[in-house]
């Protein structure tokens, strides 16, 4: 349980990093970090996410988007499309 919690927090780290758009050392100060500690938890959330991607196949897609069938959950588009603010 201990180990699923932290390789969770590395993932979240890892998403957080790859997502940001501040710099490396910004990011350091947000996340009250040390770079060396950063670095490994970094690598070690890649390597964890490359072993779960290798023993996870995909399943087969069946072909462009627009060809599969709607989910029956999905939002018809809307007629017009969104342009800001509606009038008063």
């Amino acid at each position: 349980m201990a180990e699923d919690a932290a390789r969770r927090e590395r993932n979240a780290l890892l998403r957080s990093f790859e997502s940001s758009t501040v710099t490396k050392s910004n990011f350091l100060v947000l996340k009250r970090m040390k770079e060396a500690d950063l670095d490994a938890q970094l690598l070690l959330a890649r390597k964890e996410r490359d072993q779960f991607r290798a023993a996870e196949p995909r399943p087969e897609r069946s072909g462009p988007r627009e060809e599969r069938a709607a989910s029956p959950h999905q939002n018809p588009p809307s007629p017009q499309p969104h342009r800001g603010r509606p009038p008063r």
